[in-house]
């Protein structure tokens, strides 16, 4: 009888307590929640002071065209501000990023009850002012005479920076104050400047900055006062720059060979050589060659080592017509030069191996390039040389030259690789050898960081080939002997045998 009372209690209290068992819940979930949809992607473009920001995969596209569900509203935080934008948004412009400094930029959608997206979020630095403060552009080259001055930039653009024109403000002597522009190719011109005197002139560029090779959004002005001082005439005249010479060698017809720079002073009109012609001992005489701007090698026919020579460049002033003045001759005399080789050839004494390039290897001005020759009684790649032979090569000058110096080039800084010492011979007909030194050390051959030699003096030859036997050489380390490049010349002051 217990047992059936308490089975009667529990089953009351159950269906008493199940009667309205969602009433609470029902009071907090009324309806169902959508969340808006939120945005697939994020990415930016950095510009000045500003960031555009991409939010869609499928690029920038009218608001109409964009349809995420519920989303009515798109909402951008960062630095402690938020921007809300009644609309959905393809991408959008953060503006206000003026220090340079990292920000962390949300975005996300929200719907008409406020409730928010999943964020995108990104980190960027924007290009502010202090990075245009440190910013800097090449200055201009400045070619001046007591009449005007011109500025002139070879180059403008670099890796910081794409370079679209400038603009330029200056006052001169009258108090006119003289503005101008230049697109590409800037060359500004100030004139009715006074002489002696100290100028300025206002330089705005207007250029695109670059951020790791890569151009910004925007264009900003890079300001710049430029000072420079006008020339006399006098000291115009004493400044002015004779035509520069890359090198000095002697050509086949044994005359002084010159290799100009190329010019870059457009008012630089010619240069003039004056010399002593000695092609006839006998019968010297006084002349002059005149050398054009396009020349880039000029033979100068009779001018012999150790007999000077002069320099004077022409120049036409800038801002004045019908006025040319020639620069002070400048002495040059040569106390060593070495031969031209572009006609010279060679043999080599036994096949040379494989991985070098033969005997104009070491003719060619190439340091890349080298010869390689066995070793005596060694073979390595297809070179081989007995062991009671020695190896070396020959060189054919085209025609009788007066030489009293070789140095040679090595390959690299391998001791076992270089020639240690030569004998050099000289030959009317390559038949009949005679013997011009034996056993001459190569100078600093054991100085591994040392890959040229000096120029090493022999007895005054005269000959047109010349034959050069390897007599000294490591035994112990490395197959071959290899070689760079080797130069014969000429001194002023040589050795007579």
């Amino acid at each position: 009888m217990k047992q059936i009372f308490f089975f009667i209690m529990v089953a009351s209290v159950l269906c008493f307590s199940c009667n309205d068992m969602f009433d609470k819940v029902k009071d907090f979930a009324t309806e169902e929640t959508v969340y808006p949809g939120q945005f697939d992607t994020i990415s930016c473009k950095i510009g000045y002071e500003r960031a555009e920001i991409d939010l869609l995969k499928v690029g920038r596209i009218p608001s109409s065209q964009i349809n995420m569900g519920k989303s009515s509203k798109t909402i951008i935080e960062y630095d402690g501000n938020v921007v809300v934008i009644d609309s959905v948004c393809s991408w959008v412009n953060v503006t206000g990023l003026t220090q340079s400094k990292l920000y962390r930029i949300k975005a996300y959608t929200a719907d008409e009850f406020g409730n928010k997206s999943v964020p995108q979020e990104i980190a960027l630095i924007p290009y502010t002012s202090s990075d245009l403060g440190i910013l800097s552009v090449a200055p201009p080259r400045v070619i001046a005479s007591p009449w005007a001055v011109a500025l002139t930039w070879p180059r403008l653009s670099s890796v910081l920076l794409d370079y679209c024109d400038l603009s330029f403000t200056y006052t001169d002597k009258d108090d006119n104050v003289i503005t101008g522009k230049c697109d590409e190719n800037p060359k500004v011109t100030m004139e009715n400047l006074n002489a002696g005197e100290a100028t300025s002139i206002e330089l705005n560029y207007r250029i695109v900055p670059r951020i790791n090779n890569e151009a910004i959004l925007d264009t900003v002005i890079l300001g710049n006062t430029f000072s420079l001082y006008m020339p006399t005439s006098d000291v115009y005249q004493r400044e002015l720059e004779n035509r520069a010479i890359r090198s000095m060698q002697y050509s086949s017809t044994q005359d002084v060979k010159i290799t100009w720079i190329p010019v870059d002073n457009y008012t630089l009109q010619y240069t003039t050589i004056k010399y002593t012609d000695t092609s006839d001992p006998g019968n010297p005489f006084e002349t002059t060659l005149r050398v054009e701007n396009t020349d880039e090698v000029t033979v100068v026919p009779g001018l012999k080592i150790g007999t000077p020579f002069y320099l004077s460049s022409n120049y036409k002033p800038e801002g004045v017509e019908d006025i040319y003045i020639d620069s002070d001759f400048k002495e040059f005399n040569p106390d060593i030069l070495d031969y031209d080789r572009t006609d010279w050839t060679g043999t080599a004494s036994h096949a040379y191996a494989t991985d070098g390039g033969g005997p104009v290897a070491i003719l060619d001005g190439n340091l890349g390039s080298f010869m390689s020759i066995a070793k005596p009684g060694k073979t390595v790649n297809g070179s081989s040389v007995l062991i009671d032979e020695l190896a070396g090569f020959t060189l054919d000058l085209q025609q009788q030259s007066c030489v009293d110096y070789f140095r040679i080039y090595h390959r690299n800084n391998a001791l076992g690789l270089r020639i240690w010492a030569v004998t050099i011979y000289g030959s009317h007909d390559k038949t009949n050898w005679e013997n011009i030194v034996t056993n001459m050390t190569v100078t600093d051959y054991t100085i591994t960081s040392n890959l040229e030699s000096p120029n090493i003096q022999i007895p005054r030859s005269y000959f047109r080939y010349f034959k050069i036997e390897y007599t000294k050489w490591d035994t112990v380390n490395n197959s071959a002997i290899q070689l760079a490049e080797f130069y014969l010349g000429v001194r002023k002051n040589p050795i007579i045998p």
